[in-house]
């Protein structure tokens, strides 16, 4: 997926690096707005951002130093990595390598040919006990497990906070030789000299970009931004439209759940999606809320599920605004002991024409309420059973004319409430 930006910060490499850049994302990191990118969000465990428009070596008649500075975020949890790193490669903006330790660039097909500075977060010790702690490293052709230089160690870096991370590469085309630089929040830094021609064709373009590497039990959110740390388009400069106050989740004794939330001030809020896993990882949107588009009163939302797992739900809200920007709410997690004594059975499921909807009432003697639910909480179609014996009933629906998609069909009796998912084909 290609993204277009005018960035506004002027580069010493002159034209080397331009103002209109390209940049390609690989397996669909996040991009919330700006030249910000959520490298880790997406459930893949390699992900990649390659800027389209390179660098030419061999267009240098003297020399050059190429010089930029970046942000990063590196997470909130220890040893949560893998981490990411900063690679120059000639293999084009569709590379990308091996995952999780591995770091998007690195072993179990690499990325070559290419130079990368690591930041990583995971404990190796492959080679010493530096690497057994967060650090920085410079590695040849993909080659995560051996250092080029380095390790450099550096202090706990998964600590929620924006960081600075710049890149310098200077280059003389009279000797052929280059001095390569990392820097890390202008404290630890990473050096190396060699000379290009060894393994870049000098002639073709050398992209540029961000790799990052995650495992499955990891869970560090890692991202990025081709800007420096609070400047205009980075993570951290963005603003997103919803100053979220609350979000609770309750489970009610009708076997549903109410959601609620608020809100003390929305800049353009086009909707909420409101997110449901019973794992806290695999996240699936269960409805959708409109929002208020721009406002400075607080407002009060709130969503009933009607369909949730029975045992523990995890719930999450993504607020996306009218130009595309989304922000995460955090996690709120509710366990739904739905235990009762009318049981339900609808099938076939899915069905395009007739629902047959089985119901058996356990304990008392009470009326039974079949209503049918569309996916925005609307009824549209209800039968009712009168008061009669502890018995097993079953009422059928026409539903050929309603429009196809999920449904919920929920029976009702005294105290008694459970609900089915249905899907109309």
């Amino acid at each position: 997926m290609k993204k277009r930006y005018l960035l506004l910060t002027v580069c010493t490499s002159l034209a080397l690096w331009g103002q209109a850049q390209v940049y390609t994302t690989v397996n669909a990191p996040a991009n919330p707005g700006g030249v910000c990118y959520y490298m880790t969000q997406t459930g893949q465990t390699a992900t990649a951002v390659w800027a389209d428009e390179g660098i030419i070596l061999g267009s240098v008649v003297t020399s050059v130093t190429i010089e930029r500075e970046y942000e990063v975020y590196l997470g909130s949890v220890a040893n949560g990595g893998e981490g990411i790193a900063f690679v120059f490669q000639q293999e084009g903006p569709a590379a990308i390598g091996a995952g999780g330790g591995s770091l998007g660039y690195g072993n179990g097909g690499g990325v070559t040919p290419s130079v990368a500075i690591e930041i990583d977060t995971n404990p190796q010790g492959y080679e010493s006990a530096a690497s057994n702690q967060d650090h920085l490293s410079l590695h040849f052709q993909g080659n995560h497990t051996v250092f080029t230089a380095g390790p450099v160690t550096l202090p706990n870096v998964e600590d929620g906070a924006y960081h600075s991370f710049r890149i310098n590469w200077t280059y003389s085309a009279v000797t052929g030789n280059s001095t390569l630089t990392g820097t890390f929040d202008n404290t630890y830094s990473i050096s190396y000299s060699f000379q290009p021609s060894l393994f870049f064709n000098l002639s073709n373009t050398i992209y540029y970009g961000f790799t990052a590497g995650v495992s499955p039990a990891r869970t560090n959110d890692q991202r990025i931004s081709f800007a420096a740390p609070g400047a205009l388009g980075s993570c951290s400069a963005l603003t997103f439209p919803v100053e979220l106050t609350s979000f609770e989740a309750t489970p009610l004794d009708n076997m549903t759940v109410g959601l609620s939330w608020t809100t003390a001030s929305e800049l353009n809020n086009d909707y909420f999606e409101v997110l449901r896993a019973n794992d806290g990882a695999l996240w699936q949107i269960v409805g959708t809320v409109d929002g208020v588009g721009t406002t400075q009163e607080v407002q009060q939302y709130r969503y009933l599920d009607l369909s949730p797992n029975p045992g523990r739900n995890y719930y999450r809200l993504r607020q996306i605004d009218f130009d595309g920007a989304f922000g995460l709410s955090d996690i709120v997690e509710v366990y739904a002991d739905f235990e009762g004594d009318l049981r339900l059975v609808a099938w076939p499921n899915p069905t395009s024409a007739t629902l047959h909807a089985g119901v058996e009432l356990m304990q008392g003697e009470a009326a039974v309420a079949l209503k049918l639910f569309n996916m925005n909480g609307q009824e549209v179609m209800v039968q009712h059973l009168p008061a009669g014996t502890r018995t097993y009933q079953q009422v059928n629906f026409d539903v050929s004319t309603l429009p196809r998609g999920l449904y919920f069909l929920q029976a009702s009796a005294g105290d008694y409430t459970v609900v089915s998912q249905v899907s109309l084909q």
